[in-house]
């Protein structure tokens, strides 16, 4: 069943992803002559060796200036490669690995010879699985390159910290392995954490927004109302996201939140909201609006030290209960 899943999507994937490796193939030869595709020798279930391949994202020759292992710094990363590495558009070669039955899309991650020669007899029990794309060790050590970094003796680190744990996470994989499993691992592969994390925040941000949406008009929201809102939604949940990214704040989930986390996260949400109103402020509202009898908004611009600032003021006197149309940078009644 497992290699019917890898035989089916591999073919998928090499005609509908056909155009993009054309088009990374030739980024990758435009960018220095060099040759589109780097192969290399990995050792496969039960110690059999194969050729894996890849988008070249390296210099000509990078097997001979230094380790196979790459730090984050690492000159020899070619400038097109450090995008194919950072979204993982360096392993497409690979479905066709997975198409000739030599790696699975989800399976231990092959290594170098050099590497499995060390292996304990307790770790060589991983060389009983077929190897894959990804795999669990492939999401815990997505950044390894990062993590890699500063690493005085990096092989040396790489085989007492990381290689014991990727074959650990790999045992684990292979006592509970299943379909099911495999394809929530590709899921996870295919969207990374940070894409959950924005996913949470955009959620959040949009709930907060109908919310107080709702309130301002009692729950009692018209047909252009609702219009209204759903034009305005993406200009509030992007820029505020945006600003919640620029200074940070995007991480994670879970983090320690402290007081200057609390003072940039109002900052971001606030910069957000006035960047809206500025970047519409030539924009009309169609719908009127219903001002409660004896009162009057002005929304007003004012300056300081080169600086604009938004402020927003009621005042009570003399009114009417007619309709006032508004824009942004002012509020003016209509009888």
């Amino acid at each position: 069943m497992k290699r019917l899943f890898d035989i089916f999507f591999a073919v998928v994937g090499l005609v509908v992803l056909a155009p993009l490796g054309l088009l990374l193939a030739l980024a990758v030869k435009l960018a220095d002559g060099g040759a589109m595709f780097y192969g290399q020798v990995r050792v496969g279930q039960f110690g059999k060796r194969f050729w894996i391949w890849k988008f070249r994202s390296m210099v000509v020759n990078a097997d001979k200036l230094g380790p196979p292992l790459t730090q984050e710094e690492d000159r020899r990363i070619t400038a097109i490669g450090r995008f194919l590495r950072r979204t993982k558009l360096d392993e497409l070669p690979q479905l066709w690995n997975v198409l000739v039955g030599e790696i699975s899309f989800v399976g231990p991650r092959p290594e170098v010879p050099r590497y499995v020669d060390q292996y304990t007899p307790e770790q060589r029990e991983v060389l009983r699985l077929k190897p894959g794309i990804t795999d669990m060790a492939s999401m815990l050590f997505r950044n390894e390159q990062e993590l890699l970094k500063g690493a005085s003796d990096l092989e040396g680190f790489y085989l007492r910290h990381c290689l014991p744990k990727k074959i650990e996470l790999n045992r684990q994989y292979a006592e509970r392995a299943s379909l099911r499993q495999d394809v929530w691992i590709i899921l996870q592969t295919l969207c990374p954490y940070w894409v959950a994390v924005l996913s949470v925040y955009s959620l959040c941000l949009a709930v907060s927004f109908w919310a107080t949406y709702q309130l301002r008009f009692d729950f009692r929201v018209t047909s252009q109302g609702a219009a209204q809102f759903w034009r305005g939604l993406p200009w509030v949940v992007g820029l505020q996201l945006a600003a919640l990214v620029w200074l940070g704040q995007l991480r994670g989930l879970m983090s320690y939140f402290s007081l200057p986390e609390m003072k940039r996260t109002l900052w971001a949400l606030a910069w957000g909201s006035m960047t809206g109103i500025v970047s519409q402020s030539g924009w009309r509202s169609s719908a009127p609006v219903n001002w409660p009898r004896g009162s009057r908004a002005i929304l007003a611009r004012t300056g300081r030290r080169g600086r604009s600032s938004l402020s927003l003021a009621t005042i009570r006197g003399p009114g009417t209960n007619g309709a006032t149309t508004f824009r942004w940078w002012g509020c003016r009644s209509v009888s």
